[in-house]
């Protein structure tokens, strides 16, 4: 990884993952998430987007419930963002109009 750099709340680096760079966004901050969308949003102007979207949780508690999601992370072209949802204080309205906006197609592998 290299051109890494970070506010101590959220962390941006450049990964380079078969010959290619992919910008990615480390954050707990809802600001860092709408502006993640607004670029994309920016860069699409309005052409539909194919959105890689993935979620990971922590394990299930003593008693076998289940926990909520812990970190979610999205990923249009070279550009990703990784939300440490655990640590958000809220959901912005940006990212759940983003999810679910019928131009963008979520994908992603079980």
């Amino acid at each position: 990884m290299a051109g890494n750099s970070s506010n101590n709340l959220t962390t941006k680096y450049n990964v380079n993952f078969a010959g290619k760079i992919i910008e990615t966004t480390v954050t707990k901050m809802a600001s860092a998430a709408e502006n993640w969308v607004r670029e994309i949003r920016s860069i699409h102007n309005g052409r539909r987007i194919i959105l890689g979207l993935d979620c990971e949780w922590r394990c299930t508690d003593y008693w076998g419930f289940f926990n909520k999601v812990a970190t979610l992370q999205l990923c249009v072209d070279n550009n990703c963002l990784i939300l440490q949802m655990v640590f958000m204080d809220y959901l912005p309205q940006a990212l759940k109009d983003f999810l679910n906006d019928h131009t963008v197609t979520c994908v992603g592998v079980q």
